[in-house]
């Protein structure tokens, strides 16, 4: 039977050992944010910052919705037309979009339209060609025709 001093030392290396790691999984992160930001002064568009551990994904607890208002507003101005949601959610996080987060966003676009950031325009009045585009792009509620470039995700 080892005695209590050796039985103590190793159990002080497992908790060692076991912080080390986390301090690892840390230090990967810092390093992915490091990145984002790098690509970021340097005029690179980037997601939201999504989930940094390898073993996290993307999730609607870990997504930072000031961030997207933020880029949904700049993808917005930079299609230079109306776009549908899926328009964002491919941009913002490609394939790792749940249905969770899609209905999320849809929901997001609504309260952004109520805050007069942007406007839904509904081409025939049809819920599934819903776009949405920037207050200034209409004249009386209605989408001006320079800005009626429907664009979808490919």
């Amino acid at each position: 039977m080892p005695n209590r001093f050796v039985v103590s030392l190793l159990e002080e290396r497992e908790s060692l050992v076991s912080q080390l790691e986390g301090y690892k999984k840390i230090n990967s992160k810092i390093e992915k944010i490091d990145e984002l930001l790098k690509d970021y002064q340097d005029g690179k568009a980037i997601a939201p910052l999504i989930a940094t551990s390898p073993k996290s994904t993307l999730s609607v607890q870990n997504i930072d919705w000031n961030i997207v208002k933020r880029r949904v507003l700049e993808i917005t101005k930079e299609a230079g037309a109306f776009v549908k949601a899926n328009v964002f959610s491919s941009t913002l996080w490609g394939d790792e979009a749940t249905e969770e987060i899609k209905n999320r966003l849809s929901n997001y676009l609504g309260t952004l339209e109520r805050e007069g950031k942007i406007v839904k325009y509904k081409h025939n009045n049809n819920n599934l060609k819903t776009y949405w585009g920037l207050p200034e792009w209409t004249l009386n509620k209605e989408p001006l025709k320079e800005y009626l470039k429907i664009k979808e995700a490919a």
